[in-house]
């Protein structure tokens, strides 16, 4: 699945969250809010591995990181972005930083 493809799915799946909420849509309220919340729980399963030596779940992680992606997709289209642009800037920011030492190539 490409990334495109993906952030038309997640679309189907997002919920109408109604009107603007003082001059911030509502969608895009939520969205964050989901993001920030689902990364905290990324955040609380590493935590639980590292610094408890608790057993964590591949599938855990997985599940935990898809709904990270499905929050970062609905932001993205809240305000009307194409994940494939972000991950396109990322990469051409990241070439900036870190310049010699990137290599595409590499990494294929």
């Amino acid at each position: 699945m490409d990334i495109k493809q993906y952030q038309r799915l997640a679309e189907k799946t997002a919920m109408s969250f109604g009107d603007n909420l003082d001059g911030i849509s509502r969608r895009c309220c939520i969205a964050g809010l989901g993001l920030a919340g689902e990364a905290g729980e990324v955040a609380d399963l590493i935590k639980k591995k590292e610094g408890y030596g608790k057993t964590v779940g591949i599938y855990d992680l997985i599940d935990e990181l898809g709904d990270v992606m499905w929050y970062i997709a609905e932001t993205a289209t809240a305000y009307g972005l194409d994940l494939d642009l972000i991950c396109e800037t990322n990469i051409a920011k990241l070439k900036n930083r870190h310049g010699e030492k990137f290599n595409e190539d590499h990494y294929v």
